[in-house]
């Protein structure tokens, strides 16, 4: 029975995964087409070839998530399974978000390298210590983090829910949309890990928002992941991301709005 019940939550976890990454795609996509219809909208030859390039986006960035999500799901599930294994050793509540934070660490290294990557940036005083300092704070901050994201969903687990959910759920959708437009406005076209990192940073804080959202209705209604539901739509979103992927290389004036003007892409 408890083989049985882990393969179910296994499988739970991994859908769920992958319907957050579709879901998150859908909403980065969502962000940028109504941003390139305010601030973009005059490099498309009318609101017909916009919506036609949103529905392409959407359909893309969805396939993109599925991916992602699936992905997700499986460092999820070995997660899950290695931190059950240290808490029946050693108990302490944190080895899931210690393991999280420890699997950040080599992609935080790569970032701190970049930042002192060019010539200027090298010839600071120190700048080796300085990055390690960055580094540090960062996966301090991640681990903090993660331990508040815990004390949050016991919280919405407990009910009444209250206003801090909500209103932490209104800052993760505005951080979403912030880092989205930092993305768009800061240092255009140069230092490519920059906004390599804005990418990752708003997907993620896209996941996030819409997770919290899932939570706290969740505990309203009662709501649970369907494992099959989940898959299929992973499954339909790789379909038409493939679709619109061809699409984008058929039409060259869409392909080169998108080279342009979208971040995510």
């Amino acid at each position: 029975m408890p083989d049985r019940t882990s393969a179910t939550s296994a499988s739970r976890l991994l859908a769920g995964a992958i319907a957050l990454g579709v879901c998150a795609g859908l909403g980065v996509g969502a962000v940028e087409v109504g941003w390139l219809a305010y601030a973009a909208r005059v490099y498309f030859d009318g609101t017909g070839e916009l919506a036609r390039y949103g529905i392409r986006e959407l359909g893309f960035l969805a396939g993109v998530g599925a991916i992602a999500g699936f992905a997700q799901g499986l460092i999820a599930v070995a997660i899950a399974d290695l931190a059950r294994a240290l808490e029946a050793r050693r108990p302490s509540g944190r080895w899931s978000d210690r393991l999280y934070t420890f699997l950040c660490a080599p992609l935080l290294a790569w970032g701190c390298a970049q930042i002192f990557k060019g010539p200027r940036a090298r010839a600071i005083p120190g700048h080796t210590l300085y990055a390690i300092a960055i580094g540090l704070f960062a996966l301090g901050a991640i681990y903090a983090g993660l331990g508040l994201w815990g004390a949050l969903g016991r919280k919405i687990a407990a009910r009444p829910i209250g206003r801090l959910p909500l209103l932490v759920l209104v800052a993760l959708a505005l951080a979403t949309w912030s880092l989205y437009v930092g993305d768009q406005r800061i240092l255009p076209r140069l230092y490519r890990f920059f906004h390599v990192g804005l990418d990752l940073a708003t997907f993620a804080a896209a996941e996030l928002t819409l997770l919290l959202l899932w939570r706290i209705a969740a505990s309203w209604r009662g709501l649970r992941v369907r494992p099959a539901r989940a898959f299929v739509l992973g499954l339909l979103a790789l379909v038409v991301g493939a679709a619109a992927l061809s699409s984008f290389d058929r039409s060259r004036g869409l392909r080169a709005l998108a080279l342009e003007r979208s971040a995510p892409l």
